[in-house]
């Protein structure tokens, strides 16, 4: 019978280059702390959801539980503290947890959640809520285990996790917070100094490119719901200084003049006026801000899907050429194979023909001899 592993052969070729075509066009799958560190084994996408997850329980937490000793008090100073501390420690995430590289980025965040909650506890900062403080160092504790468990399940390695707990908590002993404003030396520049300026910059693949654009719109999400929040509670910071009675009590003391003292009431009286419309500006500016920043979002993402449809495209090109220019190698071969396994089966039946007819023609000559022998005359 004729032989048909030829074509089972080419098949299997073309099945295989395709997979190696596959396997080869996939991005890096570490970002370039894990890479250059060599400390983490877990994808960087599996961080960078991580960190986002993180940023976004953080902030939420940490407004939250602002407004709940803000409710709980009647002292004003113990008021402004609380909106102090949700209008300057929301961007202070953000400016932590927003980063290129999603372990710097929860990292970072990690840090700050430490530093705030020692700053709180036993920092300048112990006293900040009077009676109230004890609502904050509750929930801080409370998020510092749940952020413990979050990176031990993202990382999926206790000694990985070890490691960066040890680092964490070093750093945040370290570099403690010393202001209301959050302010702070961060992760990055240590992270900075072990990789250098130009890895830290660089982007290892199109891939990472794909995933700084999702970023970016995180990024663009979150500004668009907390920065209306936080220009409206640093309004409102703005506005109960300025209406602060114990501050502005000497003020009046040494005024003598009447005639400075109305100014001083009327400035007073219109002073919400002005403040209302102030913020107003601020939200317009802000909202212009947010629009521009999520149009060149969407810009980059459609330029980085063309160039990665681009690249796919050319890279299919690349290889059908060379799957059809080993075909045409091949083909000869076995064409010559084929024509071979014809002859010889042709040959074959061939034999099988000549000796059937042989054997046919035997046997006639022999039923001749048998039934037609010539009789004997006779005498």
């Amino acid at each position: 019978m004729p032989r048909r592993t030829a074509p089972l052969c080419l098949a299997g070729l073309i099945l295989a280059v395709t997979a190696v075509v596959g396997c080869s066009t996939r991005a890096p799958e570490q970002s370039v702390v894990q890479a250059a560190i060599g400390r983490m084994d877990v994808s960087s996408r599996r961080v960078r959801v991580g960190a986002q997850n993180g940023a976004s329980s953080f902030m939420m937490e940490i407004e939250l539980t602002a407004d709940s000793i803000a409710r709980a008090t009647d002292d004003l100073d113990v008021s402004r503290q609380a909106l102090a501390w949700k209008a300057h420690a929301i961007p202070a995430v953000q400016r932590a947890m927003y980063r290129s590289d999603p372990v710097i980025s929860i990292v970072d965040g990690w840090v700050l959640l430490v530093q705030m909650s020692d700053y709180f506890e036993t920092g300048r900062g112990r006293a900040l809520f009077g009676r109230e403080q004890p609502i904050a160092v509750e929930k801080l504790r409370v998020m510092q285990d749940e952020m413990d468990e979050s990176v031990l399940r993202v990382l999926a390695n206790p000694e990985h996790h070890a490691y960066w707990h040890d680092f964490v908590y070093e750093w945040a002993a370290a570099n403690p917070l010393d202001n209301d404003r959050y302010l702070r030396r961060s992760v990055a520049l240590t992270a900075a100094d072990i990789l250098g300026s130009e890895r830290m910059g660089g982007m290892s693949s199109l891939g990472s490119m794909q995933e700084l654009a999702v970023d970016a719109q995180a990024m663009a999400a979150s500004l668009a719901e907390y920065a209306p929040k936080t220009v409206m509670w640093q309004s409102e910071l703005l506005l109960t200084s300025m209406m602060d009675t114990t501050r502005l009590a000497p003020i009046f003391e040494s005024v003598d003049d009447l005639e400075t003292s109305r100014a001083a009431v009327d400035l007073m009286q219109s002073m919400p006026e002005l403040v209302a419309s102030e913020r107003a500006a601020m939200l317009t500016q802000v909202e212009r801000m947010i629009e521009v920043s999520r149009v060149a979002s969407l810009d980059f993402i459609a330029l980085e899907r063309q160039a990665m449809i681009e690249e796919m495209f050319g890279l299919y090109e690349r290889e059908r050429e060379e799957i059809f220019s080993r075909i045409e190698i091949m083909l000869p071969a076995m064409m010559d194979q084929a024509r071979d396994d014809a002859i010889e089966v042709i040959d074959h039946v061939l034999l099988r023909v000549a000796i059937g007819g042989a054997a046919f023609l035997g046997a006639l000559v022999l039923i001749g001899l048998l039934f037609f022998r010539p009789r004997r005359a006779v005498t």
